[in-house]
C-alpha cells in the first residue's frame, strides 16, 4: 500500500460486477444526457495494460472492463514512456489509462512528436491526484484529459470526469458515477457537513468490498453501515463534483496549521523545469512537522532546491513553502502499482536530515 502495510481486501463477485456494470452504465447515461452518439473511430477500442494486475486497476478498469466491453488489451512487461509511446504507434491505442504520473511522462518526454499517436483519445489516470497542469498538457497535445477516483475497497469505482469539465475545474476528481455511487463528507463524528465544507469522504454502493482479510477491527473502522470511510479529505460542491484535499494521513501539520500535499505539489508542477514531485512531512522538533519536497528535473533542465521554494512562496503562503527540497534527476522511487512511494521517500529525507 502507498500509505501503510499491505491488506487482503475480500470482494464478492456481486461487487466486482457491479463496478464494471457501473462504468458501462455511467457511460450509457453520460451519452444520452449529451443527447449525441459516441464518435465513430477508425480504429478498435484499445487500451495499454500500464499497471499489475494484482492492482485493483489493472484487474477491474484495464482488464475485466476490457473482457466485457471487447476492447483490445496490449500488456506492457513493465512500465516504460518510451515503450508505451512505440504500442500506442504500432497498436494504435485509442485510451490510455494508468496513474497520473505515468500520462505525465508521456506527455513530457522529448521523443512524443516523433510517433503517430492519431489513434489517441483519451489520456489520464486515477490512483493519486492529477496536478492541474497535467491536464492542461494532455490537451495542448489534442487528447481529451480524464481522471476519476476510487479504491481498492470501492473496486475501483467512485467518481469521474474528463475533458472540458475536467479542464473547467481541475482540481476536481469528479463526481459520482452514477447510477449506484453515493457519496458524501462527513465530520469526525459521522455527521454530514453542508455542500462546501471539508470532511472525510465515505463512498457507499453495491460495489463496496466485503472486509479485510483476516482484520475484523481495521474491518470495523472502514465499514460503517455499508459506507467505506476512505480516509481521504475533501469537499464537494453544489453540483456534486468531489475535490480530494488530502489524505488523512498523509496532512503536513506544520504549528498546527494543516497543509494539503496536493495543493503544495500542483503549484511545483507548474514550474517548467520540473518533471515530478512528491511533499510530505517530516519531523521538526518545534514545529512538530516541516514541509518537505522531492523533486526530479526535466532531463537537461537546470534546477536548484531554492528556485522550487521561490517558485511556491511566489503561489501560496509562506507556511507552506518546503522547508527542504530535494532536486534529483532519476525517477522518483514508486510503488508496485506506479503510485510515487511517499513512505520511502519521507523515510529518506528523515535520515539525510539526522546526518
Amino acid at each position: 500500500g502507498s500509505t501503510a502495510h499491505p491488506k487482503g481486501v475480500l470482494s464478492t463477485h456481486r461487487a466486482v460486477i457491479h463496478a464494471l456494470l457501473g462504468w458501462e452504465a455511467a457511460g450509457a447515461l453520460a451519452a444520452a444526457v449529451a443527447d449525441q452518439p459516441a464518435p465513430e473511430l477508425p480504429w478498435q477500442l484499445s487500451m495499454i495494460l500500464t499497471v499489475p494486475l494484482f492492482h485493483v486497476t489493472g484487474l477491474n478498469v484495464h482488464f475485466l472492463s476490457s473482457f466485457r466491453q471487447g476492447r483490445k488489451l496490449v500488456g506492457m512487461y513493465k512500465w516504460d514512456p518510451e515503450e508505451a509511446l512505440k504500442i500506442i504507434e504500432r497498436e494504435r491505442i485509442t485510451h490510455f489509462n494508468g496513474v497520473p504520473t505515468m500520462a505525465w511522462e508521456l506527455v513530457q518526454s522529448p521523443n512524443y512528436e516523433r510517433y503517430d499517436l492519431s489513434s489517441l483519445v483519451s489520456m489520464g489516470g486515477g490512483g493519486a491526484a492529477m496536478a492541474p497542469e497535467h491536464s492542461r498538457q494532455i490537451n495542448r497535445r489534442s487528447v481529451s484529459p480524464g481522471t476519476g477516483y476510487g479504491m481498492t475497497e470501492t473496486n475501483g469505482l467512485g467518481t469521474a470526469v474528463g475533458g472540458p469539465e475536467l479542464l473547467d475545474r481541475p482540481t476536481s476528481c469528479g463526481r459520482p458515477l452514477p447510477p449506484v455511487v453515493d457519496i458524501k463528507v462527513v465530520d469526525h463524528a459521522g455527521r454530514e457537513v453542508p455542500r462546501g465544507d471539508t470532511g472525510e469522504i465515505w463512498i457507499c454502493g453495491p460495489m463496496n468490498f466485503s472486509g479485510y482479510w483476516n482484520r475484523p477491527e481495521d474491518t470495523a473502522n472502514t465499514l460503517v453501515e455499508g459506507w467505506v470511510r476512505t480516509g481521504d479529505i475533501g469537499h464537494m460542491d453544489a453540483g456534486d463534483f468531489v475535490y480530494i484535499t488530502d489524505r488523512e494521513k498523509d496532512l503536513v501539520i506544520r504549528g498546527g496549521e494543516n497543509i494539503g500535499c496536493q495543493e503544495v505539489e500542483a503549484v511545483i508542477y507548474e514550474h517548467p523545469a520540473v518533471l515530478e514531485c512528491a511533499v510530505f512531512g517530516v519531523p521538526d522538533e518545534r514545529l512538530g512537522e516541516a514541509v518537505a519536497a522531492a523533486v526530479t528535473r526535466k532531463p537537461g533542465a537546470s534546477l536548484a532546491p531554492e528556485a522550487v521554494r521561490t517558485h511556491v512562496a511566489a503561489h501560496l503562503a509562506r507556511f507552506k513553502v518546503p522547508e527542504h527540497v530535494w532536486v534529483r534527476d532519476e525517477q522518483l522511487p514508486r510503488i508496485a502499482s506506479g503510485k510515487i512511494f511517499k513512505r520511502g521517500l519521507r523515510a529518506e529525507a528523515i535520515e539525510a536530515l539526522s546526518r
